[in-house]
């Protein structure tokens, strides 16, 4: 399966040291330019900014075909790659919760980190608890109770899948 990538995902799974569950979990992952120029900006971390430069394997960076969509309080990155998402008929793969609803509400399906962090634990490639713990050093928000409910769902998941 392929995907489509805003920041959020690729920055945190790069962070915590996670990046290998890309190419893992999907056989593709295309970001636009918009979201690789975000992965490239001097704020980001060096490690993020790093892997995009080494153009790993399983990500394909894409040039948008024309200006396209435009939502006030959305930026570039994440128009453009609900955008792409939804012109592919593509899983996204962002965090912010008002891109997440607006990409629902144009009939993209759309997972965040988290939900790519349980989909690897239940595949055996990750261990849930060991994830989330490096994600809490990072600055992705999590609460205890995200926390307890994301475990279950991953345990949920990997029971599912035995």
């Amino acid at each position: 399966m392929n995907a489509v990538s805003d920041t959020g995902p690729i920055n945190y799974l790069v962070q915590i040291g996670c990046e290998d569950l890309i190419t893992g979990l999907f056989e593709c992952v295309l970001i636009p330019d918009a979201v690789a120029q975000e992965l490239l900006h001097r704020r980001t971390p060096d490690r993020v900014r790093e892997w995009i430069l080494g153009h790993p394997t399983g990500l394909q960076i894409v040039a948008p075909d024309g200006m396209h969509l435009q939502i006030s309080g959305l930026g570039k990155g994440e128009c453009a790659a609900i955008d792409l998402a939804r012109q592919l008929d593509l899983l996204l793969l962002a965090d912010d919760k008002r891109a997440r609803s607006i990409a629902r509400g144009m009939q993209v399906q759309v997972v965040g980190t988290l939900g790519v962090l349980c989909q690897a634990h239940a595949s055996g490639l990750a261990e849930i608890q060991d994830s989330l713990g490096r994600l809490a050093d990072t600055t992705f928000h999590l609460t205890e109770q995200l926390v307890e409910q994301v475990i279950e769902r991953a345990k949920r998941l990997r029971d599912d899948t035995l």
